[in-house]
């Protein structure tokens, strides 16, 4: 890689009865920064579990995304704090400009904040809202914490949110948290070329987004993307990043799961992990995501970013068991093999 890319670290921490979610999240993150990670991310989930008719699609959940980073931020000094992602359509953006740039000044200027449309309707319902409606709610609360994070007063009529003559303050640090947008697209691996229907979502990015952070894998074929057809997408966000004024403006994100293995126990670990959220056999897991050696993992990595590589500005790697050792064999085995040892 001609830059090398920043490291990141997702600790999934489940909840399960007895236990304490935030000891385990402080303690990763903590370790995570002691190791020289450069960031420590957290995802977003609402219900405790979420099924379609008979079908579970995920029976596991953890802590609510806002209170964990800000937790993580009191309790570390360097590594850099994102959510990956944030449901966007699920939040007011005032509110959400305030608590984002207090939290901002908390960490000192290390938020990144990830976004996403979301997906389940079960969610949407829970909340009074319409899957239909997140791309739009997505876009204008973008464009509204951008221009209420400078502090000046705002005032927007869109088609979700009306406000008039607003300000917040504090503020973040200028020029705010990064804005990236996570995107199902390209986690569809037969894709051989790009409707414009998904096209759109690419448009989205090239003209909103700091950041681009891609689904790379399809739990519904249950396989990993192509090398080529997440160069294919990368490169329609960057020629509408150009289109929209902002060529070189947009990161590639690379972010994946991942369970290394070296002997049963670890292999029973990540087997006990995936009941939970997983609807496959293990070798379908372990095609879909990044299971096997340190030498499996480090090889599949490779593979999937041999197109893109001189792009990618974060990797960023979800543990599908959230423990002391994964991380350990994820920054003694599997990063020195990827030339990024911490």
């Amino acid at each position: 890689m001609t830059t090398r890319p920043l490291v990141g670290l997702r600790p999934a921490v489940w909840v399960a009865p007895g236990d304490d979610p935030f000891a385990a999240q402080l303690r990763l993150a903590r370790e995570a920064e002691r190791r020289g990670f450069d960031g420590v991310f957290f995802g977003d989930r609402m219900l405790a579990s979420v099924g379609e008719g008979d079908r579970a699609i995920y029976s596991a959940t953890h802590t609510d995304l806002m209170v964990t980073l800000t937790a993580m931020a009191a309790r570390t000094e360097r590594v850099r704090l994102g959510s990956l992602v944030m449901v966007a359509p699920f939040r007011h953006p005032v509110p959400l400009a305030k608590a984002t740039a207090s939290l901002d000044l908390l960490s000192h200027g290390r938020l990144i904040l990830g976004v996403g449309l979301g997906w389940n309707a079960a969610e949407f319902a829970a909340l009074g809202l319409s899957p239909k409606q997140r791309a739009g709610r997505t876009e204008e609360t973008v464009d509204l914490l951008r221009r209420l994070w400078t502090g000046e007063r705002v005032t927007f009529h869109g088609k979700y949110f009306d406000i008039e003559d607003v300000a917040i303050a504090p503020t973040p640090r200028p020029p705010g948290p990064p804005l990236w947008l996570g995107s199902f697209l390209p986690a569809r691996p037969e894709l051989d070329t790009i409707p414009a229907k998904l096209d759109r979502v690419l448009a989205r990015v090239g003209r909103m987004a700091d950041g681009w952070v891609p689904v790379v894998y399809s739990q519904l074929v249950k396989r990993s993307v192509t090398p080529q057809v997440l160069a294919g997408a990368w490169q329609r966000v960057k020629e509408h990043a150009a289109t929209a004024g902002r060529p070189g403006r947009v990161a590639l994100v690379f972010s994946h799961w991942f369970h290394v293995i070296e002997n049963a126990a670890d292999e029973q670990a990540a087997r006990d992990a995936l009941d939970t959220y997983f609807n496959g056999t293990f070798e379908q897991a372990r095609e879909t995501y990044l299971i096997g050696s340190p030498d499996e993992i480090a090889a599949k990595v490779t593979a999937m970013l041999s197109a893109v590589h001189d792009d990618v500005a974060w990797m960023i790697f979800s543990t599908i068991r959230a423990d002391r050792r994964q991380l350990d064999l994820l920054g003694d085995k599997v990063l020195p093999l990827l030339g990024l040892s911490r």
